[in-house]
């Protein structure tokens, strides 16, 4: 993978004092002025602040020189549906050159609570490749991810938006570009304690680069990680320091391993997390998608399924089990949208075929749960 993007959206909340509203049942919106990317806003009294990073992966294949993003219209909403709103900056963000180090890009403060939505607006995406520009199509310029999170009385939550560049960005001929967003939120457990955050990671190719990262939330930096059973894919290594996996994977297979990261509080917190992938041979396709966000009912769902190798012509159908009433899978974009309007846990099984004559072919099963 040549990019990951990443955005770790900071949550503090302290005690909100309102001896003046003690007759009021509604918590009131607090409203910053605009910062510019890089500024710090104050922290306002009596409340919390949520500060967005905007982080980069390290590059493994040739990408672009410039991807310009703009962001806005950011929110979050609390669990008794009220939104509130985070400002960005109109200034865009480079998702090549912003590199590993967090950059600071806009803060909010926020009153202590439950929230389930992260919400967001794509307004440009520019593709820069020497002295030329493109802008790139954005068909879905809303983003709408679930995911619950608690923001605690004067404790730190981080929650993630995690783009997956590389399967974001395409481009067709005459330097034709769309932006279809590959996000995963990634929401921290509960009360501040050491977890890893990352649902799944993503199916690859037996010769294709693989670099992906697990998130971590809570504890005390810095964080050791290690696998305590089960296998890596061959040509994989786990990078204990920053939980990275890297490498080339060379043997077709499904793997199950269990990973840990450990702490450096005192005493020393641990969390594990289990994983599974599936590596396909060369000259195959493979569904790098390897599970389905979770919904809300009633609430707008969308979520893209991606593919490695082929021709690039892919059509999608589903072999058994159904989606959640509201959703449909689309044949030609391999795209899962819609409005739930039923909760439950929903399995099926989608096969994905590319234009060869004949079709390669992938068949996955997933689960997809309506909250």
């Amino acid at each position: 993978m040549w990019k990951r993007f990443l955005i770790s959206v900071i949550l503090l909340s302290l005690i909100s004092i309102m001896a003046s509203c003690a007759k009021s049942t509604t918590e009131p919106e607090v409203t910053l002025s605009q910062p510019s990317t890089g500024a710090i806003s104050p922290i306002l009294q009596n409340m919390g602040l949520v500060e967005v990073d905007v982080e980069d992966s390290p590059l493994s294949t040739p990408a672009p020189d410039h991807v310009f993003v703009v962001l806005n219209n950011m929110q979050i909403r609390g669990t008794a549906g009220n939104w509130v709103t985070v400002p960005t900056s109109i200034a865009p963000f480079d998702l090549i050159s912003i590199g590993e180090n967090p950059t600071m890009y806009t803060s909010q403060s926020v009153v202590a609570g439950s929230y389930d939505e992260i919400s967001f607006n794509i307004t440009s995406i520019s593709v820069q490749i020497g002295s030329q520009s493109y802008n790139a199509t954005v068909p879905e310029s809303t983003n709408r991810l679930v995911g619950s999170f608690e923001v605690a009385n004067d404790k730190t939550t981080v929650v993630d938006l995690d783009f997956e560049a590389d399967q974001s960005l395409s481009v067709s001929g005459n330097n034709q570009y769309v932006f279809k967003p590959d996000v995963e939120f990634r929401t921290p457990k509960p009360g501040g304690v050491l977890g890893i955050t990352t649902t799944g990671l993503a199916n690859s190719l037996v010769g294709i680069n693989v670099w992906e990262s697990l998130s971590v939330s809570g504890g005390t930096s810095p964080y050791t990680f290690s696998v305590t059973s089960g296998s890596l894919p061959s040509g994989i290594t786990l990078n204990p320091k920053n939980g990275s996996f890297e490498g080339s994977p060379t043997q077709a297979g499904t793997y199950n391993f269990v990973i840990q990261v450990s702490d450096s509080s005192s005493p020393m917190q641990t969390d594990t997390a289990s994983y599974t992938i599936r590596i396909g041979p060369v000259n195959s396709i493979i569904n790098e998608t390897s599970y389905l966000p979770n919904g809300i009912v009633n609430e707008a769902y969308y979520t893209q399924l991606n593919v490695l190798g082929g021709n690039g012509v892919y059509t999608w159908k589903t072999l058994s089990g159904s989606l959640p009433p509201g959703l449909i899978l689309s044949v030609s974009a391999g795209t899962i949208s819609g409005t739930p309007s039923q909760s439950g846990t929903y399995s099926i099984t989608i096969q994905v075929q590319d234009g060869s004559s004949p079709p390669l072919e992938d068949i996955q099963t997933f689960t997809l749960v309506i909250q």
